[in-house]
């Protein structure tokens, strides 16, 4: 009898600099043009070699801080061994000039699933799942709480913690540089009163899921890295954008039926009336497309876009979506991050569901208007922004049963990674045409007695 085998789904997402060759925009998104990625997803350990090239599908863009974020799903077929447990991830150079880890650091993402079945459900286990806008904005003398929005498809317990380099190097240079910093590891809730140095600093995190809220070891280990940008302002901290009430809130949970239209709007206000919202960032799944943005009232504070999606069958399970209103001076609102449940039958019966069956509305993808106070800087040629790995078993890369792991992170080149596993922030190479590294994950979902050639697919997340 052949060895069994088993195959996982990974998902990764990833955010470049939009002007070093990541050019993306409306057509891109509505049209789901496969965009070159920067590098290589290999085996780190457990297994061997190369398991695909880092090109992407582009799901979001902004014009005026120059980054464009996308995503893509890979399945790869893993032999059976004594332990069950991979390693696998990016590595590369260099970050933007940071605060605390100078101007040419390294960075490696790393992600670990246990493909081993779940006693529960049978299926491999699929990591937790993040998302987080490419670039985070602190002011200077503000305080701040940076929710992580995550997700799991097993229901299992989910905690957030520092990268670190030993025993395994999960964040090259990028270890324990954001001094002054609180991580809430069971709240996943990063805290930070933002009164040290101005100027860029990088965040690199590990989501981790647990069988029981007792449990020490995780079923997987996905990486979140990012990078958060202290500036000064003139303004008060009450000034930033706001969100009014929205269907969608922070760590809401909205059920959806696979290829039914869902339609939301999301409204933003200005935090002073001398100032207005220019733009609504969204971090999206594939597929999903965002109108320009609109006036709402007569105030000439509030803004509104709309959010519109199909998901497909190939898309049934968790996936976060997250928002930031940006003002006319560079400001920005909380991230609100939401998860979106899609079904690929009948809706749970006890559920907040967002539906509709109408027709897809004909708008326009993406649209910003009005100047940024800041952006990237100007004198890196190439950035590495955010990135991320998710799995799951079929796995997105990290775990779900598909394993889902997501990880970002930002350099001179400008990309960013992530996967399911999935970890979340940006990321900056020097070497690499990219402005964002962000997320990686997987999800597990079948086990198959007949070796399966591991092939990419494009349409999956």
């Amino acid at each position: 009898m052949p060895p069994m085998t088993f195959q996982i789904e990974i998902t990764y997402r990833v955010a470049f600099r939009r002007s070093a060759s990541h050019f993306c925009d409306e057509n891109a998104i509505s049209n789901s043009i496969l965009l070159n990625g920067e590098g290589i997803l290999q085996c780190q350990s457990g297994c061997a070699g190369s398991i695909t090239s880092m090109s992407y599908y582009c799901t979001d863009f902004s014009d005026t801080e120059d980054w464009t974020t996308g995503v893509r799903s890979v399945k790869f077929t893993f032999p059976t061994s004594v332990e069950n447990t991979y390693h696998f991830g990016f590595s590369g150079c260099c970050w933007i000039a940071l605060n605390e880890a100078g101007a040419s650091a390294g960075w490696i993402l790393r992600t670990m699933a246990n493909i081993t079945p779940r006693n529960d459900t049978g299926k491999i286990n699929s990591s937790p799942v993040s998302a987080m806008q490419p670039i985070v904005r602190f002011i200077y003398g503000c305080s701040y709480s940076l929710r992580i929005q995550v997700a799991d498809d097993d229901g299992d317990t989910v905690r957030c913690r520092w990268a670190k380099n030993t025993p395994d190097d999960e964040c090259s240079d990028v270890c324990n540089t954001f001094s002054g910093s609180n991580l809430d590891e069971a709240a996943c809730v990063l805290q930070y009163n933002a009164t040290g140095l101005t100027g860029w600093y990088a965040v690199a995190l590990q989501l981790e899921d647990y069988f029981s809220p007792t449990d020490t070891i995780p079923l997987s280990s996905v990486p979140l890295q990012f990078l958060i940008e202290v500036t000064h302002s003139a303004e008060p901290c009450t000034s930033r954008p706001v969100f009014p009430p929205n269907i969608i809130t922070d760590g809401s949970v909205h059920h959806i039926l696979a290829n039914n239209v869902f339609n939301v709007s999301i409204y933003a206000r200005s935090g002073a009336e001398t100032l207005r919202v220019t733009a609504i960032d969204t971090v999206s799944p594939i597929g999903m497309i965002k109108s320009q943005l609109y006036p709402h009232g007569t105030s000439g504070r509030e803004w509104f876009v709309v959010a519109t999606w199909i998901p497909t069958l190939s898309q049934t399970g968790s996936s976060v979506f997250c928002f930031t209103a940006v003002d006319n001076i560079g400001q920005t609102s909380d991230q609100i991050c939401g998860t979106l449940v899609v079904h690929g039958e009948t809706l749970p019966s006890t559920t907040t569901t967002i539906l509709s069956t109408q027709s897809k509305p004909d708008i326009s993808t993406h649209s910003d208007s009005g100047p940024l106070a800041t952006a990237l800087p100007n004198n890196e040629e190439n950035t590495l922004l955010i990135a991320g790995v998710a799995v799951g078993g079929l796995a997105i890369f990290g775990v779900s049963a598909f394993v889902i792991a997501r990880v970002l992170g930002f350099g001179k080149s400008a990309q960013i990674w992530a996967s399911s596993f999935k970890p979340d922030k940006s990321m900056i190479n020097t070497n690499v045409n990219a402005d964002n590294f962000y997320c990686l994950d997987y999800k597990g979902e079948y086990v198959s007695t007949t070796p399966a050639k591991s092939h990419a697919f494009s349409n999956v997340i």
